[in-house]
This record gives structure tokens, sequence and C-alpha cells, in this order.
């Protein structure tokens, strides 16, 4: 696309591309955006940033606005090595898993409940959770870090999710 294409495109569907960009504290003026949208990004981000980006996000997001989150809960390690499991992470402690971690390639495995909790606690209320969930991996199960001991089997083996919300104090709003 040429760039006249570009900035046409942007006057007409009055969008405004920002990139590189802080999602905890965008600059924007409160209640100025009417959609949020983030695809298989979050689970690269760490819990804390996640909750500033929500609250940043709740902040300039308009009254009827939106957000839409696609959330990958699984192994992206799997990609690379077919034999693993989606869940084969969750076998390993916060210490045992920190080699693998890099800026290059971060995953927080957070796990379902803890994205819900992060929504509302922004103070979003959720219109849509569409869980993938898979049947519990009893490998997986013998073999569970004891920092994910506490979570269900049914939040454990949620692959995935796409999480639609609004902000909460919408008229009619529980």
């Amino acid at each position: 696309m040429t760039c006249a294409g570009k900035r046409k495109r942007e006057r007409s569907w009055r969008i405004e591309y920002r990139a590189p960009a802080d999602a905890r504290a965008t600059g924007l003026p409160a209640g100025s955006i009417d959609c949020a949208v983030s695809v298989e990004t979050l689970e690269h981000i760490p819990k804390s940033d996640i909750a500033a980006i929500f609250k940043e996000l709740r902040r300039i997001m308009r009254p009827d606005g939106l957000v839409l989150m696609q959330i990958d809960y699984g192994d992206h390690f799997k990609g690379f090595d077919p034999s693993i499991s989606s869940f084969n992470f969750l076998t390993y402690s916060e210490g045992d898993w920190a080699p693998f971690q890099s800026r290059f390639q971060y995953v927080n495995r957070l796990r379902h409940s803890e994205y819900l909790q992060l929504f509302r606690e922004a103070g979003f209320e959720l219109l849509s959770d569409q869980p993938d969930r898979r049947p519990p991996e009893q490998d997986i199960l013998r073999r569970l870090a004891p920092c994910f001991r506490g979570f269900s089997e049914e939040d454990l083996f949620t692959l995935g999710s796409l999480i639609v919300g609004r902000p909460a104090d919408l008229p009619g709003s529980n």
C-alpha cells in the first residue's frame, strides 16, 4: 500500500497507527477508543504489566467500547518440538523454567482464571468467554510443578481463549 493510500484509510476510518508504544501509558485521552484487539500477545507479557495495560485500556476505552483478546495458553515450544505436550511447561517450577525465558520468547504461563481476574480487576465486564478446554493429561498431572497445584484441572488444561469485554459501569451491566 502506498503512503497516500495509508493516509486516506487513516482519515476515512479514523485509525491512527502508533508503534512502538507503551500500552501501560498511552497518553491518549480518557474515553477515546472504541475497540482494542489483541491476538496471541498477552501470554508474552508479565502479569504486572498486563494489569497496568488493562488499567490503561479501561481508562481510554469509551463507555460503549469493546475489548477482544485471543490468548494462547499452550507451551510455545511445542511448535519446535511436536513430541512434547501443549501443557509441558506446567511441569517446570519457576526456577527450572527461568532458563527458557528470554526477551525474545518470554511466556508468562498464566492460566485462564488469572486472565479473567485481571479483566475484572481492571473494570471490565466479560461479555463472552470462549475457552478451548482439553482433557486432562495424566502424565502432566503426575509431574505438575508446585506453582500450578492450586489450579483446577479445567484451568490447567485450557489451551486458549477468546475473551470479549466492555467497561463494567455501563447502565444495566452487572
